[in-house]
């Protein structure tokens, strides 16, 4: 079974807005705003509301700028996400005061060890690949030890 989620990119002085993970895969770590698709929900829809139910951030729609195929295997879940990655716009510029919210700078993105290793490659090709309309494949683990990795995948052939 495929698992369809859109991911948003909220942008403000050089920053991206993450959510800390608390009650899924992922836990304690930082990760971009996001989740499943719903049942007859279009994919703007469905950014905007897992954006606000993350984030409590009124945002509008900007554009797709990429397909992610995420394989994922970890201890309990061995999952095929399809990942919409889309950017947002804030109508009304708002107070980030939620513990469970950071902006980090986008230099430092790279360096963290604390943020989804599959959000650090998906962001990558964002932010310096500077490509628009873009398709990735990944493939994610968990260890034994519990830590989580993720690589590119490349196509056969």
């Amino acid at each position: 079974m495929i698992t369809n989620v859109a991911i948003g990119i909220l942008e403000h002085d050089n920053q991206i807005l993450f959510v800390k993970r608390n009650n899924n895969s992922y836990q304690g770590l930082w990760g971009l705003p996001g989740g499943k698709i719903e049942r007859m929900e279009h994919l703007d829809e469905a950014v905007i509301r897992e954006f606000k139910e993350e984030t409590k951030q009124e945002v509008n729609f900007k554009e797709l700028i990429g397909v992610i195929s995420e394989l994922i295997n970890e201890k309990d879940r061995n999952e095929h996400v399809i990942l919409y990655l889309c950017t947002l716009e804030v109508p009304v510029p708002q107070d980030i005061s939620d513990g469970n919210l950071s902006w980090i700078p986008k230099n430092e993105i790279n360096m963290r060890n604390d943020i989804i290793p599959s959000d650090v490659l998906i962001l990558d090709y964002y932010m310096y690949k500077k490509t628009r309309n873009f398709y990735l494949r990944l493939e994610s683990v968990q260890t034994e030890d519990g830590t989580y990795l993720a690589k590119e995948s490349l196509p056969y052939g």
